[in-house]
């Protein structure tokens, strides 16, 4: 036979643990369902930055991308294609700044999704 003071120790360390594994049980729900909606909202940026099309001109060479820095077309006047080391340099010139736009236009998204996200532009450094 228990005895009620041992029998109500078993009884409270019961409650506990149920309580503790509710509690674990709702917190682990709870990241999860925050970890979907945060792979949502990634996706979403994702193809709206893929619609975001940027085009920049130097020197007679158009760089067209999108806001994910994926480089869409090269586009080069007839009248580059005489001087190759001229042409390989304005084409890195080209390049590099349609990047840069395109990393701005990223970054301008990525802060809008963030905004809504606390703590999330952490992760990209701001």
């Amino acid at each position: 036979m228990i005895s009620v003071e041992k029998r109500n120790r078993i009884i409270k360390a019961g409650i506990f643990l149920l309580i503790s594994k509710t509690i674990l049980r709702s917190t682990m729900l709870g990241n999860i369902s925050q970890l979907l909606e945060m792979k949502k909202k990634a996706e979403e940026l994702k193809s709206k930055l893929e619609a975001i099309q940027i085009t920049e001109t130097h020197n007679g060479i158009t760089v067209d991308t999108n806001g994910n820095r994926k480089l869409l077309s090269i586009h080069i006047d007839a009248e580059r294609l005489n001087d190759k080391t001229q042409l390989e340099d304005h084409l890195v010139q080209a390049i590099n700044k349609a990047l840069e736009s395109a990393e701005k236009a990223n970054m301008a998204e990525v802060g809008a999704m963030a905004g809504g996200m606390p703590g999330l532009m952490g992760l990209f450094g701001k």
